[in-house]
């Protein structure tokens, strides 16, 4: 297993969680908000059943909050909702340690921490190789009927990617960093 962090992850997890966060707190104030507006959702099953669904649409959000729906008393088939509550927990200072952090785990034993990074790497390139092909260089869609015309389109696509990976090869030989095509 190897432990990774990276800038830029950092930066997109913390602001995913923070924009999840913003749409969280503003749904809830807006159920909290419909309590006391005529038409709006009062039913204390019914609000459980949306904070649920909400908690499901944002978890990196929702696992940062303790959240209580506090029922009025009065007949079990009409209970209506009181109040919503919500506070930070405790463990929301230590979320941010973890941005940007993602683990690569094997189970081949025998690789060392390089070794595990530079497979990782390759596994991205084929990823892109394959992207390329299908988008870029034109692998699909294939519209010939003929099987002839269908295996040189292939072929063609699969030629282009050889030499896209040789220009690739030869500019990381002499520094250069590129990462597919545009």
């Amino acid at each position: 297993m190897l432990l990774c962090h990276s800038t830029a992850r950092e930066e997109k997890d913390f602001g995913i969680r923070n924009r999840q966060e913003s749409i969280f707190i503003e749904r809830l104030a807006y159920f909290l908000d419909g309590l006391n507006k005529k038409g709006r959702t009062k039913s204390y099953p019914k609000i459980i059943e949306m904070v649920g669904r909400l908690q499901g649409k944002y978890p990196k959000a929702s696992k940062l909050y303790d959240i209580e729906v506090v029922p009025e008393t009065g007949t079990q088939k009409s209970i209506k909702a009181k109040t919503i509550l919500w506070k930070k927990r405790d463990q929301y200072k230590n979320i941010s340690k973890f941005d940007g952090c993602y683990v690569l785990k094997t189970g081949r034993l025998d690789l060392s921490d390089k070794e595990i990074w530079e497979t990782y790497i390759m596994l991205t390139r084929i990823e892109n190789a394959f992207r390329s092909m299908k988008s870029h260089l034109g692998l699909r869609p294939v519209f010939h009927q003929n099987e002839n015309r269908s295996d040189a389109h292939i072929f063609i696509s699969v030629l282009a990617y050889h030499i896209l990976h040789t220009i690739e090869y030869k500019l990381r030989q002499h520094g250069e960093k590129h990462h597919g095509l545009p």
